[in-house]
């Protein structure tokens, strides 16, 4: 099944190529396409372009931080938007559900971290016509290569220099929209600095642990402390900043998202 991929922008660009390297590993029969690969040199790439939309069951627009009011991106959501054959989606690296303007905000979208990316497989292998897993193979393949795709989304990240000039992106810088406690601000921050981007929590005799970057979040066997920074936690993971790592409920991640913020938080004065 043909997937295209949208982008526009040097972000967009690196999780395009992320999940076209990403796609075909996760879902049996998927053949990701995108224009920063599979329009050869001397090619009149308006046609083809088309063409390859028309022949496409689902499509995938990479939207970042930089290229929220990219012309060429509208361009193309609209020509997808005429098509009644495709299904279209939003993939989110660096941006919020709240940031999307108009024209993108009408599509399904899904954050690039475990939870969206394993929704946005499901997706696209409801289409799928010829091969097929059962839930148990899908979940197999989505587990054992989530990690790579992580790894190379977190590097796309940095390609985001807030301090652009108006040239050099396609957007204006979108603002935060969350409201977070200071703790919650605190230990998302220091998690972001923690090598693996995980913190750790768990109940034991003698209280609260909450470590990440090496370092005790809370005070322990101190309930009002403990309660706090236990809310901290709950505060990061409804906002989609930090996941859960299986199912104890006691390892978390810093999702795409969340290291953005981390950075924003970051660059304002303290």
């Amino acid at each position: 099944m043909k997937v295209f991929i949208s982008w526009s922008g040097k972000q967009s660009h690196a999780v395009a190529n992320a999940l076209c390297e990403w796609l075909p590993i996760a879902i049996p029969g998927c053949r990701p396409w995108t224009s920063g690969t599979d329009i050869s040199a001397g090619s009149r790439w308006l046609p083809m372009l088309m063409q390859e939309l028309e022949s496409a069951r689902f499509c995938i627009i990479c939207l970042t931080p930089d290229n929220l009011r990219s012309p060429w991106l509208y361009f193309e959501a609209g020509a997808i938007a005429t098509s009644k054959n495709t299904r279209v989606c939003g993939f989110l690296t660096g941006i919020s559900l709240s940031q999307l303007p108009g024209p993108f905000a009408q599509f399904e979208c899904f954050q690039s971290d475990a939870e969206g990316a394993w929704s946005l497989v499901k997706a696209i292998h409801e289409l799928a016509e010829d091969e097929k897993y059962d839930d148990k193979q899908l979940n197999t393949c989505f587990v054992t290569s989530w990690a790579r795709l992580r790894e190379t989304l977190k590097d796309a990240l940095l390609l985001y220099d807030p301090r652009s000039t108006p040239s050099d992106i396609e957007t204006e810088q979108p603002g935060s929209t969350y409201r977070l406690t200071e703790e919650a601000k605190i230990l998302l921050v220091e998690a972001s600095s923690d090598k693996n981007g995980i913190i750790m929590m768990a109940r034991t005799l003698s209280g609260l642990i909450l470590q990440t970057n090496e370092r005790q979040m809370c005070e322990r066997q101190d309930a009002r402390s403990e309660a706090k920074w236990q809310g901290a936690v709950r505060e990061l993971v409804q906002q989609s900043l930090i996941e859960g790592r299986g199912h104890k409920g006691e390892v978390f991640n810093v999702t795409s998202e969340g290291y953005r913020v981390a950075d924003e938080l970051k660059s304002k004065p303290q």
